[in-house]
């Protein structure tokens, strides 16, 4: 069946946005009340001045920075692995919607059941170093499949 990889990616993405919708946060605060009796919700005005806030304190902006480059790395990479799959190494649609899908259910068995335990262990710092090496040794590792059959 050809079609096993295109349907294994809709199946992610539709089980995805199933738990997005499912496990939003509460969007109410609590005020001077006790419980549920104290909460209002927060417009999205309010939302996006809270949002600001905490954005324009000083000790974000690393974290911003770091979220920024792993993002921009990340975009590179899922524009770059299809190129390389099918225009160096041959790959065909369908197995380039099977090895795709896999990676992204590969993603998320791991940040499911391995990125809790790995951050009480490393810790946030170590888990940063830990996330950038790996990504740093596998660009590195396609970058030499690329040359070695390009």
């Amino acid at each position: 069946d050809f079609y096993v990889g295109a349907r294994l990616a809709v199946t992610g993405s539709l089980l995805s946005m199933v738990l997005s919708l499912v496990f939003l946060p509460d969007r109410s605060v609590a005020t001077a009340g006790d419980g549920a009796a104290g909460r209002r919700r927060r417009s999205f005005l309010e939302d996006t001045r809270h949002s600001l806030r905490i954005a324009l304190r000083p000790a974000i902006w690393p974290l911003l920075a770091i979220k920024v480059i792993g993002g921009v790395c990340a975009s590179m990479h899922s524009t770059a692995i299809p190129l390389v799959l099918t225009q160096v190494l041959g790959f065909e649609p369908q197995q380039l919607g099977l090895v795709m899908s896999c990676g992204m259910f590969a993603v998320a068995f791991f940040g499911a059941f391995f990125m809790a335990p790995m951050t009480k262990a490393f810790g946030s710092f170590g888990m940063m170093n830990t996330g950038m090496i790996s990504r740093s040794v596998l660009g590195l590792i396609m970058a030499g499949t690329v040359t070695a059959y390009g």
